[in-house]
């Protein structure tokens, strides 16, 4: 281990954002970028298809590359692309990434804006 706090302390969340306070600037001018505590989100949006596909994968290859040089490790598991469209289109993202809903700052929203899925995660975690 090269640095770290522990899980749950108090000087975890405040050293984080101070080693990655440049991180909007790095993706200032491809996307969008919403950061909380240590959720990310990046935010592409194009009217095609497969340039938005180019343009997600570069946007990870410039997370990988930012947390590489930063010596953080992008967690793949949590790693998700959600697409959002107004019709009907069948659209499928990179293969690896590509899912149906995503969760981000404890809700799980799906690909039609819907609550659904995240109203069944609690009556699942509320009935065990």
């Amino acid at each position: 281990i090269k640095r770290g706090v522990p899980q749950g302390s108090v000087l975890g969340p405040i050293l984080y954002v101070l080693s990655t306070n440049d991180f909007p600037r790095y993706f200032q001018d491809y996307c969008e970028s919403v950061i909380y505590a240590d959720d990310t989100a990046l935010i592409l949006s194009n009217q095609n298809k497969d340039q938005l596909d180019i343009d997600t994968f570069v946007a990870l290859e410039m997370a990988k590359q930012y947390c590489q040089v930063n010596d953080l490790v992008l967690n793949q598991a949590k790693t998700q692309q959600l697409i959002f469209t107004a019709t009907a289109n069948n659209l499928h993202g990179l293969p690896d990434l590509d899912t149906s809903s995503a969760r981000y700052l404890g809700i799980t929203v799906d690909n039609n804006l819907s609550w659904k899925p995240h109203v069944d995660k609690l009556c699942l975690k509320l009935s065990s």
